[in-house]
């Protein structure tokens, strides 16, 4: 029996993989810092948001559906990317000087700025906090699991200024992110409308008073996954409150868009595919049609790589199609039962 789905998370999760597709182009620099300052922090809102552990009789159960729908896919996605990055490599397209040895000991160890990094990080990452927060909701009263919560993302955020090493299976990202995830999650289980007009200015007002505080003290736009984060304090208020205006807006403003809320409940397949495998072609064709990139002004770079986004979302949308119609196991689903409507004629 399937489970209904909310239009308004997969909206959500539509607009946020725009952002991330957006971040990942060259877009120009202040909106670099605007995407980045919220937008994975949203992905691991809305992942808290939609966990749950009900449907679940042990920790075995568990752990082998979220196996299958998180790491199953890192592993087929982070292949099929290698391969299309070698053949890219080949025609000329990217500069690849990973060998495949390298990349078969990546998808197991996957360590940031090496040679055996994934840009499929965040599956591995969600998979890592799912785990905690299950123990944590199994094991823990609310006011015990707010107090885990808070000493894990101290943990994360002292190793990063301590040490700095970044861990295999990016566990030093889950530790800063977790609280993210159980904000989304508690979020959820209290059931109130955080949508008021009076919200969402509040919301809006704390997230860019953080965002600019945190870049006019430091000089650098968030980045995750290059452990910049600035002020831990404003790095948090950023995330949250950016996420949480996003989230009010589009509740709010109760946005139908059939294609975003396409893009939104295929993210994972959006996530996986578009900066090592699409990306490299749709650039490739936006470059031969506007010649001169570097000199276009503001207003155009915003445009120029929107439509490259677009793009890149249009090309990826049969794709998904395909792939949940013929080849469902790939993102850890049941093989598709194809009925046989013959009879009925």
């Amino acid at each position: 029996m399937s489970t209904k789905r909310i239009e308004w998370i997969d909206i959500v999760k539509g607009f946020a993989i725009l952002l991330v597709i957006l971040g990942h182009t060259e877009i120009y620099h202040p909106v670099f810092t605007y995407i980045y300052s919220y937008h994975m922090a949203l992905f691991f809102i809305m992942s808290g948001w939609v966990f749950s552990v009900k449907k679940y009789k042990n920790y075995g159960e568990f752990v082998i559906s979220k196996f299958k729908t998180l790491i199953i896919p890192y592993i087929v996605f982070k292949i099929f990317n290698d391969l299309v990055y070698y053949i890219y490599a080949q025609l000329g397209f990217v500069i690849d000087n990973t060998n495949y040895i390298d990349r078969i000991i990546g998808i197991i160890l996957q360590i940031r700025e090496t040679k055996f990094e994934s840009g499929l990080w965040f599956l591995t990452c969600l998979f890592l906090i799912e785990n905690m927060y299950y123990f944590m909701i199994k094991y823990l009263s609310e006011i015990k699991k707010l107090i885990c919560v808070f000493i894990v993302g101290i943990v994360g955020c002292i190793y990063i200024e301590m040490v700095g090493y970044n861990l295999p299976l990016y566990i030093d990202i889950a530790l800063i992110c977790l609280p993210f995830f159980y904000i989304g999650n508690v979020l959820k289980n209290i059931n109130i409308d955080i949508s008021s007009n009076k919200n969402i200015i509040i919301f809006i007002v704390l997230h860019f008073v953080a965002m600019i505080l945190n870049y006019k003290l430091t000089g650098k736009s968030i980045n995750i996954y290059f452990n910049t984060f600035g002020y831990y304090p404003l790095f948090y208020i950023e995330g949250i409150f950016g996420s949480l205006a996003v989230i009010s807006i589009i509740k709010r403003t109760r946005l139908k868009n059939k294609w975003l809320q396409y893009i939104g409940k295929n993210s994972l397949i959006y996530y996986a595919l578009h900066q090592t495998t699409i990306m490299p072609i749709c650039s490739f064709v936006m470059k031969h049609i506007i010649k001169n990139v570097d000199g276009l002004f503001v207003w155009q770079n915003c445009i120029y790589y929107f439509v490259e986004t677009v793009l890149i979302c249009i090309v990826i949308t049969p794709i998904a199609f395909i792939i949940n119609m013929y080849f469902p196991f790939v993102l850890g689903k049941g093989l598709r039962k194809i009925k046989n409507d013959t009879d009925s004629k």
